[in-house]
């Protein structure tokens, strides 16, 4: 309580005078406060009616006795005054006196953001930059500063540590006290076990503990020391040869220790400002305290926003000034990161594909940063050996984003690429191809020079691509043999003559029903009707001629405005399902024939499912009124997506999205517009038709419209080739079956379209992932809910009924080469309905417990064994990575301080000098805007600190206990023996008769005596 403690006082009083007088409760006439007077008045009033009876009796008895009558009368008169005396209840009244003086608090924000960030930028490894609290020391012990020294000068100063609470353990500097090195502070910010763990202990003793083996020398106490330490045995950490003060003091200190470790270890897991202060404002509030300094960073990842105003409104309630030291530099944060690396998960060898790389630029807004991809090839490790190739481009970080944001792509081109990293190509007019196998990119950005980052460079985790030539898997299903189906069959055959695909046809003719139709395919894979079924698993005993009218055996379904009214139901629905859950493709080439019946469909009707999945809503073309079909050709308004160039028809031409077409239509390199309207929307070559459309989707990509022209004259454009991607798999319509003129003109660029458009379409189908897949976060904190989703389907494709199969999962530790080092599992999965309908979702969870998955660079797989597919499993991986909120942000938070900061106008009255208020105040001339909240290069602000502290000291006398004097037996020192008088022991009890009682009945008996003499009694 910093309370000095004074001699206990003793004083005479009257103990009745304190008592109310009786006729206070009912006679207004008297107050209160006039009870002393009253009682005193009462008694004087009664002893003076005792002395006038007395000498009225002792007047006319002086007739007899003479003189005498006047010893007699004074003894009579001292027995009244005796009584009156008692009446009032005499006693010695015992006060103690304490004195209680002010203090100042320090609190110094210990959390990690302080005590382990630097804001130094050093490239040299040797330097080791200063972190934020050896700069903060650096001003507490700097003598020309003297915060602490003057700050002794007028009050003790208690100092707090806090972090994601206050520590509530506090170091006391009386002030007498001896200012501490910086090594002290250093030791006891940092929590370093040993001074505490000596603390009682005498210089000798401590001396001999530092000694023993156990103590480690001079290395720090950390708290893996303190627990160590504390559980080793008294015969290690206890000498023999200290005194029993000096093993009571280490017995109890080390009783105590396992709990301060764990206060410590808990105040540095986070940062909490407004609550901390709040709490030693609340602690502290009855001990006068004149101030509190506080050095912190500011930066809270604990609490709220609204704490800050309990903070205020309990300084300001209290009177208690707040001084606000932030810690930190506030320069620009500058960092980088590379945020995604975006490449498609299987690419051909003989085709180029795009890396997108990603990055965010925090305090570089329109800088440009070179960007490296290193290229690893099949069976390299990205985090041992060197790059096999290293592409570089320049990357623009975009200032109208937050933060700035920048993408660069890089082109893999297998001509492009050192011959080491391909290998020729048995495709007809291809030189050169990747080697096939799992491929590895890895991007990589130079560290900034001012950012604050370790590592030379910033690198993304490697992205891996499996270049595969598989073939491609195609149904061409047809009414009629178009002249568009007969071009695209020759070029499949071509492709299926060099295994790059296979090819199953379904003609909706007589020559298809019946298998007469020569289509350059073996009889099995000419069907007689649309797939019928849709099984993933697949049946041992399939007949070759049934296993096609499995649609699980295809990639890519192109329709040739296809007689929809021949599907079943099922067949529509199992479209669906292949599209939507397994990832495969449908190019729908419209035409006049059948693709009505689309627009005529209702929206509960057998045809829903297949409007669900293409990304337009066809119109009526029959009850339309259309004018006939051009006789002059029509240009293409060709819109390319960033996202896949099936628009590039002339691969010599890189920059150019769109290369090719305008050779198609005017055999110019690139559209030049033409003074003559007429001329830009009628080329030498081009489409005739479309067919029409109500709308096109919401989230489909218009890649392509014709410019059909109004009878006004205008360009009237309509869409002509659209993609979407409705679930998983991709749907492609076309306008017009009329890409055959392209390939009059050019061979290669028909190839070319129809090769991209094929793989775009069909890019979503992994026959491996058809039963399922696991939809898993890339990365958990630790200590956090590993969340594991999956969809599992049936041999059918469709959803299994809600609690028809109870899968588990299973995780597994991987080692750095992928070898499985642990197995914990199996956890349950329970079904997951999010809407009317079962869609096939399962979801689980486990603990990401630091002791099971330890984080670090281990992998950890996901596996789920497929229902009803023995050996069958569905995978995803993740990592565990450290939670460390306190780190995330280490950017000073000066705001926050000036909020927890008080007015110049609450210390203004303290202030003696005018030199101070002066440099405190600056500029402004109202003392109440200005905040009492500085940087810590601010040293002369800082150093004003102690002249706005004032020095307070307050006496209080607390009343004791109360002995009575008029009851007390009598005692005497004779010859040094304490002698009691009428105090004794009768029948085994306690006999005390008092020493007022004594004397009035000695004085009275002495007065009777005096009359018998005189024979009056």
């Amino acid at each position: 309580m910093n309370e000095t403690g004074q001699p206990v006082e003793t004083e005479f009083v009257l103990r009745r005078l304190a008592d109310p007088y009786p006729l206070v409760d009912w006679v207004p006439l008297f107050p209160a406060e006039y009870s002393p007077a009253l009682w005193i008045g009462t008694t004087a009033l009664a002893v003076l009616a005792g002395v006038v009876v007395t000498v009225f009796l002792y007047l006319r008895d002086a007739r007899r006795i003479g003189l005498w009558a006047i010893p007699l009368t004074l003894l009579r008169v001292t027995v009244f005054a005796l009584l009156g005396f008692a009446f009032l209840l005499p006693a010695f009244q015992k006060w103690e006196t304490t004195e209680k003086r002010s203090r100042v608090l320090v609190i110094l924000d210990v959390s990690p953001s302080m005590t382990q960030t630097s804001d130094e930028v050093s490239s040299v490894p040797s330097i080791k930059p200063k972190t934020r609290m050896q700069k903060l020391l650096d001003v507490l012990t700097d003598n020309q500063v003297g915060l602490v020294k003057k700050l002794l000068e007028k009050n003790p100063v208690y100092v707090y540590r806090f972090g994601s609470r206050l520590d509530d353990e506090t170091q006391t500097f009386e002030r007498d006290a001896a200012e501490w090195s910086k090594a002290e502070w250093d030791s006891w910010v940092n929590y370093d076990f040993k001074p505490w763990a000596l603390r009682g202990v005498s210089p000798a003793g401590q001396d001999a503990v530092k000694k023993t083996a156990a103590w480690k020398g001079d290395a720090p106490g950390t708290p893996d020391w303190a627990v160590t330490w504390g559980k080793l045995t008294e015969g290690e950490t206890i000498p023999a040869d200290l005194s029993e003060d000096d093993k009571t003091a280490l017995r109890d200190n080390r009783a105590k220790l396992d709990k301060r470790v764990d206060v410590a270890r808990s105040i540095v897991l986070g940062t909490n400002v407004p609550d901390s202060l709040t709490s030693a404002v609340n602690r502290e509030a009855a001990n006068m305290v004149q101030g509190i300094v506080v050095f912190s960073d500011g930066r809270s990842n604990l609490g709220t926003d609204a704490a800050y105003r309990t903070l205020r409104e309990r300084a300001t309630q209290t009177k208690i000034p707040v001084f606000t030291v932030a810690v930190g530099e506030a320069r620009e944060n500058v960092s980088i990161g590379i945020t995604d690396v975006q490449a498609p998960d299987r690419a051909p060898p003989d085709e180029q594909f795009k890396v997108v790389v990603e990055a965010d630029g925090n305090g570089l807004a329109d800088a440009e940063v070179d960007v490296r991809l290193n290229l690893f090839l099949p069976g390299r490790d990205p985090k041992k050996d060197q790059s096999d190739h290293e592409l570089t481009a320049k990357l623009k970080f975009q200032g109208d984003t937050s933060p700035p944001h920048g993408t660069v792509d890089f082109v893999i081109d297998p001509d492009k690429l050192p011959d080491e990293l391909t290998e020729p190509s048995k495709k007809i007019g291809k030189k050169r191809q990747l080697k096939q196998g799992a491929w590895s990119a890895v991007a990589k950005i130079t560290r900034d020079k001012r950012e604050v980052f370790p590592d030379p460079d910033h690198a993304s985790p490697p992205r891996v691509i499996q270049v595969i030539d598989k073939p491609l898997r195609v149904l061409l299903f047809a009414s009629a043999a178009t002249r568009e189906y007969q071009t695209i069959r020759t070029l499949l055959i071509r492709e299926v003559q060099q295994n790059r695909a296979e090819l199953s046809i379904c003609l909706q003719n007589e020559g298809g029903r019946d298998g007469s139709a020569v289509q350059d395919v073996p009889p099995e894979r000419l069907l007689s009707r649309f797939p019928t079924r849709l099984d993933t698993v697949g049946k041992p005993g399939d007949k070759p001629e049934e296993k096609y009218y499995n649609l699980n055996e295809y990639d890519l379904v192109i329709g040739f405005d296809p007689d929809w009214s021949e599907l079943s139901a099922d067949q529509v629905k199992n479209l669906q399902t292949w599209v939507d859950n397994l990832g495969g493709g449908l190019i729908y080439v419209a035409g006049p024939l059948n693709t009505y019946q689309l627009a005529r469909a209702d929206e509960s009707g057998r045809l829903k499912p297949l409007l669900d999945i293409i990304p337009v809503l066809p119109d009526d073309i029959i009850l339309l009124k259309t004018r006939p079909i051009p006789r002059t050709p029509r240009r293409l308004t060709l819109k390319p997506n960033p996202e896949y160039d099936v628009l590039k028809l002339d691969d010599d031409k890189p920059d150019d999205p769109v290369a090719g077409w305008e050779s198609f239509f005017t055999g110019h390199d690139k559209y030049t517009p033409d003074p003559d309207q007429k001329k830009n929307v009628t080329p030498t070559r081009g489409i005739y038709s479309y067919y029409p459309v109500k709308q096109t989707k919401p989230g489909s990509s218009t890649l392509a419209e014709l410019v059909d022209v109004k009878d006004t004259g205008e360009p009237d454009p309509k869409p002509w080739l659209v993609t979407a991607q409705p679930a998983r798999g991709r749907t492609v319509f076309l306008g017009s079956g009329e890409i055959w003129r392209l390939r009059a003109f050019n061979l290669d660029f028909y190839d070319r379209f129809w090769v991209k458009l094929s793989r775009y379409a069909a890019a979503n189908r992994d026959v491996k992932a058809s039963r399922g897949r696991v939809l898993i976060n890339k990365e958990f904190l630790s200590g956090a809910q590993v969340r594991v989703q999956a969809r599992l389907l049936a041999p059918n494709g469709a959803p299994y009924e809600t609690n028809a199969v109870s899968p588990k999962f299973v995780v597994s530790q991987l080692s750095a080469d992928g070898t499985e080092v642990k197995k914990f599992g199996p956890f349950e999965m329970k079904a997951r309905k999010s809407g009317i309908e079962f869609d096939g979702y399962y979801g689980g969870q486990v603990t990401a417990d630091p002791t099971r998955f330890p984080p670090g660079d281990s992998k950890y797989r996901v596996t789920i064994d497929v229902p009803d597919s023995p050996g069958d499993t569905i995978t995803g991986e993740f990592s565990v990575k450290k939670s460390d909120p306190e780190l995330d942000n280490t950017r000073p938070d000066f705001a926050a301080l000036e909020l927890a900061a008080g007015t110049l106008e609450e210390v203004r009255g303290r202030i003696k000098d005018p030199a101070v208020y002066d440099r405190l105040k600056g500029t402004e001339h109202d003392p109440a805007k200005v905040k009492l909240a500085y940087r810590l290069a601010e040293t002369e602000k800082i150093a004003a600190i102690p002249a706005c502290i004032d020095n307070f000291s307050q006496t209080e006398r607390y009343r004791g206990a109360t002995d009575d004097i008029w009851d007390k037996p009598a005692r005497l020192q004779l010859f040094g023996t304490d002698v009691k008088l009428l105090e004794f022991s009768a029948f085994g009890k306690d006999v005390k008769v008092g020493w007022m009682l004594l004397l009035a009945a000695a004085v009275l008996s002495l007065e009777w005596l005096g009359r018998k003499l005189l024979r009056l009694a």
